[in-house]
């Protein structure tokens, strides 16, 4: 039987908490990590570095969270952790809440400290544990059984489906890896972080690929860390490779989110096109089943919570008060695991930010006295006119501020940063009264409790959110020029006005859409995988363009040029500048002249996507510099 792992929470100053872990494990034979970036004598990582390293393990992992409490590197650093192992956190009781959620007008004695005080008791801080000795991971029955039907099915002579789900520390990874091992075929080995296959290339000699450079005669495709891909490029790997044996895992909870998107909705779609197995693994390889560890964390970030039935009651909207909400666990519990239902990918942060955050409100919605809906929002703008222009021209960036920013950046209007605005972050509704009105009825008590400028929000391109938002007085003034590495798809920022110079802005902004939707919609479709319906969507109620004048290409240029802009938010300026011209480069001319797909642009001239993306600004610049006049 594993050893138990354990938790030491050493509180006081960086410097105490420091002096503290260094005496406690002075002389002790262990294999300790270091999150941090102070001398110490042994192995050390930076804060930011933690993902590096994930799928190692260690008896001793200490984090220092004196400056602020980092809710994913705590879910990150107590899965490094194996059996008999202690996970070591350095907390300041005294110190502010954490700085990285002071958003502009808050400074840092704003943000409270309400996910520390719940570390804090249910971490409680006690003498220190020595690690215990255990011997390595040898694997389980479980993964044991898991590997044979793995290396059964990629060795099958007709094409496959192989999905594997588990939580953290489950042996996914080492799984994808035996199976792998010696087998005959052509084998592609892929993620979206090529540093998280090191777990996999531990047990087998396949070389990672770029996701892009899947080659088309591969016959084994094995895609770890599925979850993080966007669905519509999981679903062009399957459909361009129609005889491959395919195998997807994905981490079911944890730091980067519950993974469920991927199992309701690229799952659903891959069983309708070939046969698929779905291999599930509980039982932990680094650890004791039910640890007390992994017990306190998923408590403490409520994590992989079950969602009840919701028995019919009376409506009630309420502004949650985020105090009460955080005494109140049941209360808590429902909100979030709502918000974890409804989102694809919703993570330890996102607790901490609707605990923490000054800038953020919870509005729900109560079906008799259970959650039916939820409704996060952020309170943007307002921001001072040097700033705005600042960020306008490429001098600053400001974060926190999503709607604010692409207004006063992407879209060129310094104007709109001192606007007043809610931004709504996220609507959930209960699965038991989804098309039952209840979202419309908590966007409209939202819209009630504020008095702003103007009423917004950003999401990954839905026809069906375009549509809903439509309803409520919402309109389209811009879509992004590349699809989330998240869903796959464009942003859409949608804008609703209350004051007449919010609606004076809102007739601006979709006069400038409709001059560049035509050019911006003929790139989203050839770089392919964005839903027909946006097209549509958008097309709804757009006038015809006006033709541009030239300070309106000039300043989208120099916008551009600044690094405000996106290429395509420029798009129409850009190929104004390269029109009739003979000297353009060939790597501009494939995007500007042939609006060629990104992809093949990068690839056909032997760079990475964001190198292009450099080279092309800087190519742009060159011919700014050299033309005889005007755009």
């Amino acid at each position: 039987m594993q050893a138990p792992r354990a938790c030491w929470t050493v509180t006081g100053s960086r410097e105490r908490t420091r002096t503290a872990v260094l005496g406690a494990l002075e002389g002790v034979p262990a294999d300790v990590l270091w999150v941090g970036d102070e001398e110490v004598p042994w192995p050390t990582v930076a804060p930011g570095g933690l993902r590096r390293v994930l799928g190692s393990d260690r008896d001793v992992v200490v984090l220092d969270l004196t400056g602020g409490v980092d809710a994913d590197r705590v879910g990150m650093a107590h899965g490094l952790v194996r059996a008999g192992g202690v996970l070591v956190l350095r907390v300041d009781p005294e110190a502010p809440g954490s700085p990285g959620l002071a958003l502009h007008p808050y400074d840092p004695t704003d943000v409270t400290a309400r996910l520390r005080d719940r570390l804090l008791e249910r971490l409680p801080p006690g003498p220190p544990r020595l690690p215990v000795p255990c011997a390595p991971p040898t694997g389980t029955p479980e993964q044991a059984a898991v590997v044979d039907v793995l290396r059964a099915r990629l060795s099958a002579t007709e094409p496959t489906a192989t999905v594997v789900l588990a939580p953290r520390g489950r042996g996914k990874s080492a799984a994808l890896g035996l199976a792998l091992a010696g087998l005959d075929a052509r084998v592609a080995l892929t993620s979206t972080d090529p540093d998280g296959l090191a777990s996999v290339r531990r047990f087998c000699d396949a070389a990672p690929v770029d996701l892009e450079d899947v080659p088309p005669d591969a016959e084994v495709i094995v895609v770890d860390e599925a979850a993080r891909v966007p669905l519509p490029a999981l679903q062009r790997l399957v459909a361009d490779h129609p005889c491959a044996r395919l195998a997807f895992a994905t981490t079911t909870d944890g730091y980067e989110g519950t993974g469920r998107g991927f199992v309701l909705r690229f799952l659903r779609w891959l069983e309708g096109e070939r046969p698929t197995e779905v291999l599930r693994m509980s039982t932990p390889v680094r650890w004791a089943p039910d640890d007390p560890l992994e017990r306190a964390v998923h408590d403490l970030f409520l994590l992989d919570l079950p969602l009840g039935p919701l028995p019919p009651g009376p409506l009630a909207h309420a502004r949650l008060d985020r105090a009460a909400l955080a005494a109140d666990e049941p209360l808590l519990r429902e909100v979030f695991a709502l918000l974890v239902h409804a989102h694809y990918r919703t993570t330890p942060s996102d607790l901490h930010r609707i605990l923490d955050a000054p800038n953020l409100d919870v509005h729900a919605l109560f079906v008799g006295d259970r959650v039916g809906a939820v409704n996060l929002v952020a309170r943007e703008g307002t921001l001072p006119a040097a700033l705005s222009a600042d960020l306008a021209a490429g001098r600053q960036r400001i974060r926190g501020h999503a709607l604010a920013d692409t207004l006063v950046c992407h879209a060129g209007r310094p104007d709109a940063g001192g606007l007043r605005m809610v931004r709504s972050v996220r609507l959930a509704t209960h699965p038991d009264v989804r098309r039952r009105g209840l979202a419309s009825r908590l966007v409209s008590a939202v819209h009630e409790a504020y008095d702003v400028d103007l009423f917004g929000t950003l999401f990954s391109a839905d026809p069906d959110v375009v549509r809903f938002r439509r309803q409520h007085g919402y309109e389209v003034v811009r879509v992004g020029s590349s699809a989330s590495a998240r869903s796959g798809q464009p942003a859409v920022v949608m804008v609703r006005p209350v004051t007449p110079v919010a609606r004076a802005l809102l007739a601006d902004l979709r006069a400038e859409l409709a001059l560049d939707w035509p050019t911006q919609r003929a790139l989203l479709a050839v770089d392919g995988d964005v839903d027909p319906g946006l097209f549509a969507a958008v097309d709804t109620g757009l006038s015809e363009p006006r033709p541009p004048d030239a300070a309106a290409l000039e300043a989208r240029l120099q916008g551009y040029l600044a690094g405000a802009r996106t290429y395509e938010a420029a798009a129409v300026a850009i190929e104004a500048l390269v029109a009739g011209r003979t000297d353009v480069p060939a790597l501009l001319a494939a995007r500007a002249v042939h609006r060629a797909p990104w992809r093949r642009v990068a690839r056909e001239a032997g760079l990475t996507p964001r190198a292009a993306l450099r080279e092309v600004r800087r190519q742009v610049a060159r011919l700014v510099a050299t033309r005889a006049d005007g755009c």
